[in-house]
C-alpha cells in the first residue's frame, strides 16, 4: 500500500521501525563544519581590521552582564530581607 501515490514513499509497518534512544546530538555534516570555519575566519578578519569595534562590543557586553548581576544581587537581598521580616512576624 503506497503512502503517497507516485512519490515512491511507502508506509512502514510498526515492526520495521527501529527506535533507539539517542544519547548525543546529531553528528554535524561536513557542510556545517565548513560553514563554521568560514564564520570563524570572517570574525578573525573583522577583529584584525577593526579591533576598536571589538573592544567596544566587549565593553558593552561586560557592562551589561555587570548591571544584570548587580540587579539580581539587589533583588535577592530584598527578597531575603522580606522573608526574614515575614518569619519574624510569625514568631511574635
Amino acid at each position: 500500500m503506497s503512502y503517497l501515490r507516485g512519490s515512491g514513499f511507502t508506509k512502514k509497518k510498526p515492526k520495521d521501525i527501529v527506535t533507539k534512544k539517542r544519547t548525543q546530538g546529531p553528528i554535524p555534516r561536513a557542510t556545517d563544519v565548513v560553514q563554521t570555519v568560514y564564520m570563524l575566519a570572517a570574525l578573525a578578519a573583522l577583529a584584525f581590521n577593526m579591533p576598536l569595534v571589538f573592544l567596544e562590543i566587549d565593553m558593552i557586553f561586560g557592562l551589561g552582564s555587570g548591571v544584570t548581576s548587580v540587579i539580581a544581587r539587589q533583588r535577592a537581598t530584598n527578597i531575603s530581607q522580606t522573608m526574614t521580616r515575614s518569619t519574624n512576624l510569625w514568631r511574635r
